[in-house]
């Protein structure tokens, strides 16, 4: 029998996307303490709009496996985590949900019958100490943070870079759509460098299908001082961003939980600038690692950009302060939080 069965988003074509991601760094962390042979995978993307597909594999994962780990957003708790409670009735596995995003709290608020489903799991995994605080509060008491995570290089306070020249390299590194600001990021970086370019726009992610001919006719009309640089290498991320003055992120996404891109910027010793979300605060100390400006505010974007621009120092100076909030993301630190509350799975 496998030790453990971990149900996720495992499709190839979403390789770049933020979930698929940080399923597999989970994964990976998994079969490498464990071997590769004690853990299944089962990709819930393939299979959810199949009831008799995603039936059949759940109850293969649980006939086989010691124990069920489910990697997913909160959209799955009334689905996929309702037939694993369901199953479960008959194998008695322990249960931990891993939650991808911010929006769990909010969906137990609007929808509370989701609290029964939840109690059922021996532990649900949140991102942030809020969405914990917050699910605890309305009485779902198996709640533990365990933030995201990814496996890259750790730049040094050594490797810092505090000699850029005008114009100062910007950067966006997320998924490419409309609730992630790239527009409005575009059209900033337009308007401030209409007399004088003072900054440089790199552009980097997976580009939405439904956003597809809308940035297809924005980076036709790029300046040379925009660019779309692709889909980096998930594990070559802070090594890409440690070349950027500034790492920028204007998301109005309402299911924001913790962006992997933030971390990166962490790693690569990168200060953010980004819109608030829910959970911004819990993420980036204001000003210490970075700084924020209201959701949609995009006039107070341009002007903290161009208070940077003025005084670059200001940046340099959350330098420091990006790298120590890098070391709550180890791997290691972050899985133990999963190997402790699993009783290492035994």
């Amino acid at each position: 029998m496998k030790k453990i069965c971990v149900l996720g988003s495992f499709d190839e074509k979403s390789a770049f996307d933020g979930q698929t991601i940080k399923t597999l760094e989970i994964v990976n962390s998994l079969c490498k303490k464990y071997g590769d042979d004690r853990v299944m995978k089962i990709s819930y993307h393939n299979i959810k709009n199949s009831k008799l597909k995603l039936l059949s594999a759940v109850y293969r994962g649980f006939s086989l496996c010691e124990n069920v780990v489910i990697i997913s957003r909160h959209a799955s708790i009334g689905t996929l985590v309702k037939i694993c409670t369901l199953i479960n009735r008959f194998f008695k596995r322990p249960i931990y949900q891993i939650m991808i995003g911010g929006l769990l709290p909010d969906a137990v608020k609007e929808k509370p019958s989701l609290k029964n489903v939840l109690k059922k799991l021996n532990y649900v995994f949140v991102e942030s100490e809020v969405q914990k605080s917050n699910l605890e509060i309305q009485g779902v008491s198996n709640a533990v943070c365990m933030p995201n995570f990814k496996d890259m290089r750790l730049y040094t306070e050594a490797e810092l870079k505090k000699d850029f020249t005008k114009p100062y390299p910007l950067v966006f590194m997320s998924r490419v759509t409309e609730v992630k600001g790239i527009g409005e990021l575009i059209e900033a970086v337009r308007e401030i460098n209409r007399n004088e370019v003072k900054f440089t726009l790199d552009i980097y992610g997976m580009i939405d299908e439904d956003y597809s001919d809308t940035f297809s006719k924005l980076k036709s009309e790029f300046p040379e001082y925009i660019r779309y640089c692709g889909i980096c290498e998930p594990h070559k991320t802070s090594e890409v961003l440690h070349n950027y003055f500034l790492h920028v992120l204007p998301t109005r996404n309402p299911t924001e939980g913790q962006p992997g891109s933030v971390i990166d910027a962490f790693y690569a010793g990168v200060p953010t600038l980004c819109a608030v979300w829910t959970y911004s605060a819990d993420m980036i100390p204001e000003g210490v690692c970075g700084e924020s400006f209201p959701k949609g505010d995009y006039e107070k974007m341009k002007q903290m950009l161009l208070a940077y621009y003025d005084n670059p120092d200001r940046v340099y100076s959350m330098q420091e302060g990006a790298l120590k909030e890098a070391e709550k993301y180890s791997p290691e630190a972050i899985m133990n939080i999963l190997y402790e509350k699993a009783d290492d799975f035994r």
